[in-house]
């Protein structure tokens, strides 16, 4: 068994999900890296639909001071939501 792991922001390359049903074709193990801002529902059950792994989560500090403030621009509240999709749809 083979390992498909991705460092960075995955959900933003247009290809991710043939990239991932290659890697699941190919009896890899699939858990891409996400800061979670572009979890949607859609990308949520497609994420499920290709029998991912595990799906790691980015967070740059447990506090929203911390996050907020390494991550200029990032919304910790919304980050605490998305982190929350995937059970939603299941």
């Amino acid at each position: 068994m083979g390992l498909f792991s991705c460092w960075g922001e995955r959900l933003l390359n247009a290809r991710i999900f043939d990239m991932i049903k290659l890697a699941k074709d190919g009896a890899c193990s699939v858990g891409p890296t996400t800061n979670v801002t572009l979890l949607t529902e859609q990308i949520s059950k497609k994420l499920i639909e290709l029998d991912v792994d595990i799906v790691c989560i980015s967070i740059a500090g447990v506090t929203r001071k911390t996050h907020e403030g390494i991550r200029v621009g990032s919304e910790f509240t919304r980050l605490t939501q998305n982190v929350r999709t995937p059970k939603r749809v299941c």
